[in-house]
């Protein structure tokens, strides 16, 4: 499996959220959330945990399979 970032973008679009609202929330950088969303860094499961939370949705939904 592996995070979605343009799923938690559209999801925090939906929401309302801009990317400063996001990541005071979840309490990490823009900047890091900003690479997580362009798909160029990978969020550790308690980071993405998080993010899923702020986002008031689960992790499943922020996931895509990947195949081998």
């Amino acid at each position: 499996m592996k995070t979605n970032g343009l799923a938690i973008r559209r999801k925090r679009i939906e929401g309302g959220m801009s990317l400063r609202d996001l990541s005071a929330k979840v309490g990490m950088g823009i900047d890091a959330l900003s690479l997580i969303e362009r798909g160029k860094r990978n969020p550790r499961p308690s980071t993405l945990k998080r993010i899923a939370n702020g986002l008031d949705t689960i992790v499943g939904e922020l996931l895509v399979e990947v195949e081998a």
